[in-house]
């Protein structure tokens, strides 16, 4: 016990620093540590292979950081029934792996299960060192039979063994962020949904064809219609002063303006829309080097 002790402050104190560095705050550090080592739990778990990580923490890794997270992870069931006994066993079992290096302690007899919105939502709270602090996920089911995961590294803060970790394609995240901005009224549309198109456009590389399966599998699950001239692509969406105020409120002191961000999203979007209301097939590749097709 005594290492694990150990262990604990120390890693505590690296954190202190790593936050001092940063500028942020240890409370929202010492968050994202516990949801990297609870995924790393996951990674050498026989449930590797039956949970996807999705959303901002996923966000978070693609985007280096650009897109912030909170102390909500949200992962998606695969193959697993939308069974409350068997996935409070899953998770239990998980968070009971011990790994002595990183100092956190699940309290997992302390864990709340409840349902909402049709998905399990878990709230854990954790021990590192003295000081205690909690995350909560949210396990999702029913996702697209088309979804093909992919494996990647989660980043490491503090220098430990990264989780290899099946993730939400970055296909599927644009579709469904796209997807919104086009169906949704534009009082309705969350600037962040913007801000995490653009950004992933900066950072990942993407398959045109996959993109558009991905893009016309979730309209089509969403009962959404291709319009030939969609607003979301014209100069007004981009220059109207309402929206503009709302994306000076959401970006904060980040010198990004909305037209910016509008105009990359219309590179990236347009031509696999277009040949979409064409019934065409686009197979072109974007490179987030220059940010463009190829």
């Amino acid at each position: 016990m005594e290492n694990v002790k150990t262990t604990s402050s120390e890693v505590l104190q690296h954190l202190e620093t790593l936050a001092t560095e940063k500028g942020e705050s240890l409370d929202a550090l010492l968050g994202l540590y516990v949801q990297e080592r609870l995924l790393y739990r996951l990674s050498v778990s026989p449930y590797q292979e039956r949970f996807l990580l999705k959303d901002d923490v996923l966000l978070f890794a693609l985007t280096n950081g650009a897109v912030k997270t909170s102390r909500e992870m949200a992962l998606a069931a695969k193959q697993m029934p939308k069974d409350m006994t068997i996935i409070k066993q899953a998770i239990i079992e998980i968070c009971s792996i011990h790994s002595h290096e990183d100092g956190i302690h699940f309290l997992e007899d302390k864990f709340e299960f409840t349902w909402e919105n049709e998905e399990i939502q878990v709230n854990m709270p954790v021990t590192l060192a003295q000081t205690k602090t909690y995350i909560q996920v949210s396990i999702s089911f029913g996702d697209s039979l088309l979804l093909t995961p992919k494996i990647m590294a989660f980043p490491s803060l503090l220098d430990m063994p990264s989780p290899m970790i099946l993730v939400y394609p970055t296909a599927f995240i644009i579709a469904e962020k796209f997807e919104k901005m086009t169906s949704l009224p534009a009082s309705d549309c969350r600037m962040k949904d913007f801000y995490d198109i653009y950004m992933l456009s900066t950072t990942q590389k993407i398959e045109g064809r996959v993109l558009q399966e991905a893009i016309a599998e979730t309209f089509d699950n969403h009962r959404t219609t291709l319009e030939k001239d969609h607003p979301v692509f014209s100069k007004h969406f981009y220059l109207d002063t309402q929206r503009n105020k709302a994306w000076l409120a959401f970006i904060g002191q980040k010198p990004l303006k909305f037209e910016e961000v509008m105009k990359r999203i219309q590179t990236l979007l347009w031509p696999i829309y277009n040949e979409m209301v064409k019934e065409d097939e686009f197979f072109k590749n974007w490179d987030n080097t220059p940010q463009h097709w190829t």
